[in-house]
């Protein structure tokens, strides 16, 4: 249900926007910072959660914005994607706690999943911005 609510505002109404009048990266950019500022009690829970947070944050603003021009701005589909990510990092993080593994091991499967994001983020913005229209439909 978080990824209906959150995707509604962030890529339903605050991405179409902002890209009415901006640049698609920049837009991307102004969404990830908003985002990342909602949860804003996460960022202050010391850098080996926070760093982490912040890169999947950043990863998953360029991936869902990718995902967002490919299906023209399906919430639902935005909400399918957005459960993806946060219902494996959950279901991980009760698995860790339940089986009785401390918190490094937490804070280890978020730097992990950082990794895993970035990449594909990386070589979506990098290719797209490669063959970006004379538009600016692409990053």
């Amino acid at each position: 249900m978080i990824g209906i609510g959150e995707e509604l505002g962030w890529r339903g109404w605050l991405l179409p926007k902002l890209s009415e009048t901006r640049t698609l990266t920049s837009a991307t950019l102004i969404v990830f910072i908003i985002w990342a500022l909602w949860h804003f009690p996460l960022l202050l829970s010391g850098y080996k959660v926070a760093i982490p947070f912040v890169i999947i944050n950043l990863s998953m603003s360029v991936i869902f914005t990718w995902i967002w021009q490919r299906v023209n701005g399906n919430i639902f589909v935005l909400a399918i994607a957005h459960a993806s990510v946060d219902f494996p990092e959950a279901f991980f993080e009760s698995r860790v706690i339940a089986t009785g593994h401390n918190w490094n091991d937490i804070l280890n499967m978020w730097a992990i999943l950082s990794t895993i994001y970035a990449v594909p983020a990386i070589i979506i913005f990098f290719v797209l911005r490669a063959h970006q229209s004379p538009k600016g439909e692409a990053f």
